[in-house]
């Protein structure tokens, strides 16, 4: 009767849980709806209207790098840039914004912003875990998800496709590999996590995982080389153009260099270097009892700390490991987690321009809080991994 009873509760769990998430997206439409009319102007003043300039530029068979080009389309949007806001990501994630290339500004604007609550939503919900119960208000309204969707940047999608190759790679190896294109939109993130996943292929000998990684990239590029046969020359070009060295970001590595040596950027890259050691040293600790739930998401927000280039939407990566450590957290200190995301939320109302130093202690927070929710127990006290209920001893 016990087990019929919980199985009940667990069905209308997952009903109310569907049910919200439904509720949830109809009311973001119903807003999105009301201020349609804003949304054109919105989209111009966005990291967004990068990707349609790129977008359009594409499906023309254009560079979709063209600096010339996309500031000409960013005008005729009434963009106020004083230089154009070119795609920075590398030709491999164009099949993402592919589609924009069909819509207008406002159509595209409306579809992407969707598309990223709906990867928000279901890659929280993905991160469940069983026993846990409804995922806190503060990890719904996390500040980095917050900026990002604000932002309407790819970072989301990148969580998405980290979410799908916890959830896969030890029952679908092909499957997590392939989720790994996602991850790829922006791997500078994630350097720390690149270096592991190599050395645990090598060791599980799980070529199942290369193979499906290799696919999808493979078929990301050519999507980009079918419509621009010249992608990654003319992206390495916009990229010099950029000067990405002298652009200020509010993070561990660039402040590192304005304490040290401002005009040195080779000094970016000590805060990854020293992530690096330590991913190894901790790879080799937990070498044979490597779990990607409860060691891996902990890498990850360790990667997003010391990646040389990152924004506050970037951090939408550390998700993963706080939702490990939630059961683990008594209330008193994850008040102390809210009251640092609401201080994150206020300053991004109060500065949405994302470069100034009012960001730097974001991240460092978060891993701070990660850590001591994970050695307050132990990673052996963490329960069973989202999707999963194993068999628990009597």
């Amino acid at each position: 009767m016990s087990e019929k009873n919980a199985a009940r509760a667990e069905g209308r769990l997952r009903w109310k849980t569907i049910v919200l998430i439904a509720g949830v997206m109809l009311l973001v439409a119903a807003c999105l709806a009301i201020r349609g009319w804003l949304l054109r102007s919105d989209a111009a003043s966005r990291d967004f209207i990068s990707y349609w300039s790129s977008a359009k530029l594409l499906v023309q068979h254009h560079n979709p790098y063209d600096r010339a080009a996309i500031f000409e389309l960013e005008r005729s949007q009434q963009a106020q840039f004083v230089k154009p806001l070119v795609m920075r990501n590398p030709p491999w994630a164009l099949f993402m914004v592919l589609p924009l290339g069909w819509m207008s500004l406002s159509t595209a604007a409306l579809a992407w912003m969707v598309l990223i609550i709906v990867c928000a939503l279901g890659a929280i919900q993905l991160m469940r875990r069983p026993g846990v119960g409804e995922v806190p208000l503060t990890l719904l309204l996390f500040a980095p998800t917050v900026i990002c969707a604000g932002a309407e940047q790819t970072s989301i999608f990148t969580l998405l496709g980290v979410v799908l190759f916890l959830l896969w790679q030890e029952s679908r190896p092909f499957a997590a590999g392939l989720a790994l294109t996602l991850a790829m939109l922006k791997p500078h993130l994630l350097v720390l996590f690149w270096v592991v996943v190599l050395l645990e292929v090598l060791r599980r000998r799980e070529w199942r995982l290369v193979a499906g990684g290799a696919f999808g990239m493979l078929a990301a590029n050519a999507v980009a080389l079918v419509f621009d046969l010249h992608a990654w020359p003319d992206y390495f070009r916009a990229m010099k153009a950029e000067q990405l060295g002298a652009v200020y970001c509010p993070n561990l590595s660039d402040s590192l260099r304005l304490l040290i040596a401002p005009n040195a950027v080779w000094t970016e890259a000590l805060p990854t270097l020293a992530g690096i050691a330590v991913a190894l040293w901790y790879w080799r600790r937990w070498r044979g009892r490597w779990d990607w739930w409860r060691q891996g998401t902990m890498l990850i927000a360790l990667s997003v700390l010391t990646a040389p280039y990152s924004w506050p939407f970037d951090q939408v990566l550390f998700l993963p490991a706080m939702m490990l450590t939630l059961p683990a957290v008594p209330k008193r200190a994850f008040y102390l987690l809210g009251a640092a995301n609401l201080a994150a939320l206020a300053i991004y109302i109060r500065h949405p321009f994302l470069e100034t130093p009012v960001y730097v202690w974001m991240a460092p927070v978060w891993m701070a809080w990660c850590i001591y929710a994970y050695t307050r127990r132990g990673p052996q006290a963490f329960a069973a991994e989202p999707g999963v209920i194993r068999q628990q001893a009597v």
